[in-house]
């Protein structure tokens, strides 16, 4: 900090407000340089905190984390939630968001602290209603994880990133040659045993098509949009109809009539449609019909 005074003041002004620097190791570390250029800042007194950085090649920059557990015990289970999107309606979000007073939320008191919890606590009611969390199953948690991962690719992928902490430890040419060398075949062997898996998967469940559509939205990471029914139609651009047996009718008169309306845009033409054709080919070709018994018998 002495040789650097933004970086003093910097932190300096960090301490004022009780943030802690977490991550003291370099977090980029080459064959010329080591360099501390990934940080973790944590100011509450109220927990334990355990932080450092993992020594694995996922990039150039070692990950790092800070583990955050309050003074009190933590509940043993710890469960996986998500979003669930199967009944979300956008309008209806938003409109429920332009409903809220949020000048009186955010001004309810001068306390800037106070005044992000209410608009932050206002805010995940909302989102609560419309998407609320729901828990992972088995399954789901099963197609999140990485199947093709198999025993003996964690078992080689142990030992990548032990050499990869004796690289970092030693800082040796030969360490980085091996990490190279290994990583790189570890890399072609986990897309080989990925693409068994699904290629496994789609064999087996070739036959019903819900698994393989399944299978395909896993693969390209394709979520499911909810099916929800309309509940208005505009038709003519000023017309809105909310009738279900109205809105029904009106889809199909549009496609009963799409190809009726687009042939009064093609022009008429008073020319026969033999007059495209070309003469034809005088070096024309003959296949002779072909037969089993012809084919077995070579003739």
């Amino acid at each position: 900090m002495d040789s650097h005074p933004d970086t003093g003041n910097f932190l300096h002004t960090l301490g004022s407000f009780n943030f802690q620097h977490h991550i003291l190791q370099p977090t980029r570390i080459t064959d010329h340089s080591q360099t501390l250029i990934d940080n973790i800042f944590f100011n509450s007194l109220e927990h334990l905190t355990l932080s450092g950085n993992i020594i694995y090649d996922l990039t150039d920059h070692l990950p790092n984390f800070v583990i955050i557990k309050k003074l009190t015990s933590l509940p043993n289970n710890v469960k996986i939630y998500k979003r669930d999107y199967s009944n979300f309606d956008e309008s209806a979000l938003i409109q429920d968001m332009r409903s809220v007073d949020w000048g009186g939320v955010l001004h309810a008191d001068p306390d800037p602290n106070v005044m992000f919890d209410s608009f932050y606590t206002r805010i995940s009611d909302i989102i609560d209603v419309h998407i609320p969390l729901i828990q992972l199953s088995k399954g789901e948690l099963r197609m999140k994880s990485k199947p093709w991962i198999t025993i003996a690719l964690r078992v080689s992928i142990h030992i990548r990133n032990k050499l990869f902490k004796k690289y970092v430890s030693a800082n040796s040419v030969y360490y980085h040659t091996r990490i190279k060398l290994y990583r790189n075949k570890i890399n072609q062997l986990l897309k080989v045993s990925q693409s068994n898996n699904y290629n496994n998967y789609f064999h087996v469940n070739m036959s019903d098509s819900k698994k393989v559509w399944k299978g395909i939205r896993h693969l390209v990471n394709l979520k499911s949009k909810s099916g929800s029914t309309p509940t208005k139609l505009l038709v003519d651009d000023h017309v809105e109809i909310t009738d279900p047996k109205s809105m029904a009718d009106a889809f199909n008169n549009f496609f009963a009539n799409t190809g009726y309306n687009l042939t009064k845009n093609i022009p008429s033409v008073n020319k026969s449609p033999l007059q495209y054709l070309t003469a034809p080919s005088q070096d024309s070709f003959f296949l002779f019909p072909t037969t089993n018994k012809l084919c077995a018998t070579g003739n």
